[in-house]
């Protein structure tokens, strides 16, 4: 479904933990250690043994698949893998040689099956993947068709079948009340009807081998990585038997709304048929299909996953938004044609009233705007108060995505390799060009005049490291690609060097000589890869004269940051001297956080509309 990108990452309890680790006993694996990757209905651990080798270990909702239907799933894998050359979530076989091993704790109620698979390397594809990976999704769905058109399941082969009862139900798409207050009565006729549509088409179809076979069923782009130049499928959890057109379907729906989704489509379309022949009547029923997802994606996150808040959340917007393509889809079908103004999709609507020089923006529930005289039809009136849902769904997701002007609090400690934000990676970069340049050294002195107490400066120095992560991060390379490691301790050393015996002292040679050592300092390189990544000393001039030196490379810092320091350490200083603890207010973001939350909110469509203004800007 399309709010797989919402997916939580709620703390699993560590019994769930304990029970992923008693679990891994059944393989035969060196000094595993486990990280949660997702926690939803299945919890998912990455899994990496001492040597380095990497798997992910699924622990199955126990209300979910039998041990046959995930059995059948990793034969599939097996058999997938090996006929076709994808890269896909390879099974590990247990000790005892089986697929599937039940794991039990007393406290955590029913077994969970649970299963291990190799690692699948790349990097996941956001939500506006480039014409060319289009085309190589295109290309995977695909092979994936072929294939099920050719394989013999074995005996036992045991998967849910995803035809119009299986994605609908046989009752109503949604019961009454059901996904309310943001589905209305009016909604859910629209989706019923929508789906008396979908049905028809589907038994107009029929169940043929070259329409009907074993499908992904979420072929999104987020089930997708990018792995130098391949592309790999993962998450096969609900595949199971279904038209081929409903993958297609998977994969153009999250794109819908793009306002390039035309080449898009087209890009999915070219590298599928490179691949397999797609007839042109099929071709016609692909919008019936992307309808037949949103509704099951509206029925899904209305119905099993309703309890989880951050589901209910993303339909707010979702569903608006689901409704709105439900209804353009039928009136094309009552024979609006594509100039009437109701058949126009959201993305349409906003360019439109752009155009005419109308500003519209959300305040709470009230859809706002501004508009010249005359800008404004009936017509557009009347179509502004019919869609006013989608389209103030539309516009908290773009305010949401685009323009959240502080990071959310990122447990950036989650990732055991946390990215670079992209300020960082530019230095990384230009640090493996000039390994010994010194151009991003940030340095700073302070004078400091009376007694100082050297052994409380140096205590205050190592708590604003303590306080600061950025101050204990140094970098290096995982699967060619930079990360941050933030040292969960570490000493910054205070040198004193006493220039007391130098003649002149202070205003004479001896501050002559500070200088000349702090300049010094200034212009030794740092290692990027060896921390620290802060130096500080201090020089004696006199009795009660020092001169404090700091140098920080702009990796971890900047020129507003040294300022902080040396306040801080001032703070730290004064309350440590009086004999107190020092009692600075503890950060609620590091620096790591919002270097996540930077990589995932730049990211997909934003990303590409920033690079897409520059390289205008740069043309040439």
């Amino acid at each position: 479904m399309d709010t797989a990108e919402t997916a939580s990452r709620e703390p699993v309890g560590e019994r769930v933990r304990e029970l992923a680790e008693r679990a891994l006993g059944a393989w035969a694996l060196g000094g595993p250690r486990v990280e949660l990757l997702e926690h939803k209905k299945n919890v998912t651990f990455r899994v990496e043994e001492a040597g380095g080798r990497r798997y992910v270990l699924r622990l199955c909702d126990p209300d979910g698949y039998g041990e046959a239907e995930i059995r059948s799933e990793l034969e599939y894998l097996l058999a997938l893998g090996q006929a076709t050359g994808l890269v896909v979530p390879e099974p590990v076989r247990a000790r005892d040689g089986a697929l599937v091993v039940r794991a039990a704790a007393a406290e955590l109620g029913r077994p969970r099956w649970c299963v291990l698979f190799r690692w699948v390397p790349g990097r996941m594809v956001q939500d506006a993947p480039t014409a060319k990976r289009l085309e190589q999704v295109g290309e995977i769905a695909a092979k994936l068709h072929r294939f099920s058109e050719a394989w013999l399941p074995p005996s036992g082969f045991a998967r849910p079948v995803w035809d119009a009862a299986g994605l609908f139900g046989r009752g109503p798409v949604l019961a009454p009340g059901q996904g309310a207050p943001v589905v209305g009565e009016h909604s859910r006729e629209l989706l019923a009807e929508a789906a008396g549509v979908v049905r028809a088409a589907m038994a107009g179809l029929g169940t043929g081998r070259e329409v009907f076979g074993l499908i992904h069923k979420d072929l999104e782009p987020d089930n997708t990585l990018v792995d130098g130049e391949r592309v790999h499928p993962i998450d096969f959890a609900d595949f199971g038997w279904g038209y081929y057109l409903y993958d297609l379907a998977a994969a153009l729906l999250p794109l819908r709304e793009k306002p390039d989704f035309a080449a898009r489509r087209g890009a999915f379309l070219r590298g599928y048929r490179r691949i397999r022949p797609l007839a042109a009547e099929h071709v016609e029923l692909l919008e019936t299909f992307v309808i037949a997802r949103g509704i099951f994606s509206a029925r899904l996150m209305t119905g099993k996953l309703w309890d989880m808040p951050h589901i209910r959340d993303y339909a707010a917007t979702a569903l608006p938004q689901i409704v709105g393509g439900v209804r353009v889809f039928l009136e094309r079908r009552r024979g609006g044609g594509e100039a009437a103004g109701s058949t126009r999709t959201t993305v349409q609507v906003l360019a439109l009233l752009r155009g005419r020089g109308v500003k519209l923006w959300a305040e709470g529930e009230k859809l706002r705007y501004r508009a010249p005289p005359g800008a404004l039809t009936p017509e557009l009136l009347g179509e502004l108060r019919e869609r006013k849902g989608e389209l103030l769904a539309f516009l908290r997701q773009g305010d949401v995505a685009r323009r959240s002007g502080a990071p959310a609090r990122i447990a950036a400690a989650e990732h055991r390799r946390p990215p670079l934000s992209f300020a960082q990676q530019r230095l990384w970069f230009i640090h493996q060009l000039f390994p010994a340049g010194v151009e991003y050294n940030i340095a700073r002195a302070v004078r400091l005049r009376g007694r100082v107490r050297v052994g409380l400066l140096a205590a205050a120095l190592q708590e604003i490291v303590r306080r600061h992560g950025s101050l204990r991060t140094t970098f290096a390379e995982h699967e060619g690609q930079p990360v941050q490691v933030v040292a969960p301790a570490l000493a910054v050393q205070l040198p004193v060097v006493d220039l007391r015996a130098i003649p002149g002292g202070a205003g004479g040679a001896g501050e002559a000589e500070a200088w000349r050592l702090a300049l010094a300092d200034a212009r030794t390189p740092f290692d990027l890869g060896r921390g620290p990544l802060l130096r500080v000393f201090l020089m004696r001039l006199g009795e009660d004269d020092y001169l404090a030196p700091a140098t920080m490379h702009h990796a971890i810092g900047d020129g507003w940051s040294s300022g902080i320091l040396f306040r801080e350490l001032g703070a730290a200083y004064g309350a440590l001297a009086r004999g107190e603890a020092p009692a600075l207010p503890p950060l609620p973001v590091q620096y790591v956080d919002y270097a996540v939350w930077q990589r995932q909110w730049l990211a997909g469509e934003v990303l590409a509309e920033q690079l897409g203004w520059w390289k205008q800007q740069l043309e040439g």
